[in-house]
């Protein structure tokens, strides 16, 4: 199930009736207060900063910046790629 934000409702994923998916933020389903699970995972992740890294590896903080930065600069979020004779988007 996802949240649709437009209709305020949740929905089966591959509903082709979805108007906005939420990922991220907090509604109220039936008077409880909810969050999808990519926030939730986004809210778990914040505690393991590179400091935090670093202090468990031989890694140090900066260096796991510039590499976290080469990722995201290099990502081709949607771009098309081929893997073994197929098509695929990198955002799929």
């Amino acid at each position: 199930m996802v949240w649709d934000s437009i209709d305020q409702k949740a929905k089966v994923y591959d509903d082709a009736g979805i108007k906005d998916l939420a990922l991220e933020g907090v509604y109220q389903v039936d008077g409880i207060e909810a969050k999808p699970s990519f926030q939730l995972l986004k809210d778990h992740v914040l505690q393991y900063t590179p400091e935090w890294a670093a202090a468990i590896t031989t890694i140090s903080a900066e260096k796991i910046r510039r590499i976290t930065r080469d990722f995201v600069d290099n990502a081709k979020i949607g771009s098309t790629i081929t893997i073994e004779g197929k098509f695929c988007r990198t955002d799929q």
